[in-house]
């Protein structure tokens, strides 16, 4: 937008320090301050500009409290819509605030950004640990996928059909089929073959099967399970059946591969789940509508790298122990980060209800504050709002309006409400 073009729209030209608060979510309410610049600047209409007085608030004391709970509830309760909520600017002007004196504004800035910024330096260690622990588990994936230095002088490359012993297409069962555990043989599924290698078994299948039948479809521990059919991003899973789906049998999204003795099966398990197999065999699924599938035939021709079996046991080692170690790293990571998000409310909670700072009785009071305030928008030629017109007279159905307090709260170094 030109600078003509937003003179003649009667847009604001925002000034360093101006508070701008987001009149649609997510979050609504939400505050900060415009921060010094050479080039002129308008905002949307979405967003509110307040120009706060010089003389009784402090702009950083006032756009923490906006960003509070207390006041973000309130601006909750101002909100108007159904598909995309908002808050008008006549409803934003209804919020109120607990004002204290300027040198308890002050203080409350100084403490909560020192805690803050603690809290928000701990939070960058946690990213960076998430991101470490990130790259650790795709750098040891790229190391499994494809040989590299001298140790991978010995890998041979070859087709991954060189190594397949025997392959199988699972059985197609219906609902129809489907009988009660008692009375049935566990029925794996695509769903129970997760994008990590693992297998999920928290919601099994049952179905009634004859002895050849079983003969036929049985898993064997060690077995290769392969999703061969689902969606585009989900194709190509695999897994190591182990002891708790042995004497199993799968449907016909799933194909068993059984190997060669020179290749563990867990370690043709990390390779086809690399990013450099799964990338190879993206190029030759075949996708029908929503559904992709990958035919043995083609699953055959991708690459593949066979190292020594000494150096496919200690991969495969390497590969538990970072599991192990991520298992226990990633939960704690994410409580740490609720953590994080609880401290941080707790903080804003306790700033903006005079429990996070001292209160000094020497300071000036607030209701002298506020007078100046009020002096000050009067000297820039705001005009007092007009009285409201005078309510109707009470009906026997209206509710009493409420008791005013007995006593008025003290002036002196203790807040005083005002609206925004």
């Amino acid at each position: 937008m030109t600078r003509e073009r937003a003179t003649a729209l009667r847009c604001t030209f925002l000034q360093a320090g101006d508070l701008l608060v987001a009149r649609m979510p997510d979050p609504l309410g939400r505050a900060c301050l415009y921060p010094e610049s050479k080039r002129p600047a308008v905002t949307v209409v979405d967003v509110c500009v307040i120009r706060a007085g010089r003389r009784g608030v402090n702009n950083r004391w006032l756009m923490w409290a906006i960003n509070s709970p207390q006041v973000r509830q309130q601006i909750h309760s101002y909100q108007t819509g159904t598909t995309r909520k908002r808050i008008s600017r006549k409803n934003l002007e209804k919020v109120k605030l607990a004002v204290p004196p300027l040198a308890e504004q002050n203080r409350i800035v100084e403490a909560l950004e020192d805690h803050l910024s603690r809290l928000d330096a701990g939070v960058e260690l946690l990213d960076r640990a998430d991101q470490a622990t990130s790259a650790l588990r795709m750098g040891h994936k790229r190391a499994i996928s494809s040989p590299d230095g001298e140790t991978g002088a010995a890998w041979q490359a070859v087709s991954f059909g060189d190594v397949i012993l025997d392959s199988r297409g699972g059985w197609s069962r219906s609902r129809q089929h489907l009988v009660p555990a008692t009375h049935g043989t566990p029925y794996l599924k695509m769903n129970n073959i997760t994008t990590s290698g693992e297998l999920a078994l928290d919601h099994v299948a049952y179905v009634a099967t004859a002895a050849h039948e079983l003969e036929k479809y049985q898993i064997a521990k060690g077995d290769i399970l392969f999703n061969n059919k689902n969606s585009a991003e989900l194709v190509g899973k695999a897994a190591v059946a182990d002891s708790r789906v042995e004497g199993w049998v799968f449907n016909e999204n799933i194909s068993r591969i059984r190997l060669v003795e020179s290749v563990l099966p867990e370690f043709a398990v990390l390779q086809i789940n690399s990013p450099r197999f799964r990338a190879e065999i993206r190029q030759m699924r075949s996708a029908s509508t929503n559904v992709a599938a990958i035919y043995t035939r083609d699953l055959k021709k991708a690459s593949f790298f066979v190292p020594p079996i000494d150096v496919q046991e200690k991969i495969v080692a390497e590969h538990a122990d970072l599991s192990y170690t991520l298992r226990i790293v990633q939960p704690t990571l994410s409580i740490a980060r609720k953590r994080a998000l609880s401290l941080r409310l707790s903080l804003l909670r306790r700033a903006f209800s005079g429990q996070l700072v001292p209160q000094d009785p020497t300071d000036e009071p607030a209701s002298v504050l506020l007078d100046r305030i009020r002096a000050e928008r009067v000297a820039k030629g705001d005009k007092p709002k007009r009285a409201s017109r005078p309510r109707k007279a009470a009906t026997a159905k209206a509710l009493p309006p409420p008791s005013v307090p007995s006593t008025p709260p003290p002036a002196n170094a203790i807040q005083q409400e005002l609206p925004l």
